[in-house]
């Protein structure tokens, strides 16, 4: 049998009720984080491969 103190079960409690906060951050981080850090880059690299 396996038993689980009350620390353990906050922590699991609160591990699954970060899982929607978790996928925001992601969908934030694709839509307008990508783009601010990354397109420099981007079209730098593409000025350089095109000669």
């Amino acid at each position: 049998m396996i038993s689980m103190d009350f620390e353990g079960s906050a922590r699991a409690a609160s591990i699954a009720s970060l899982k929607p906060f978790e996928e925001r951050v992601a969908e934030f981080y694709d839509s307008l984080l990508v783009p601010i850090l990354f397109e420099p880059y981007a079209l730098e690299l593409a000025i350089v491969a095109e000669r």
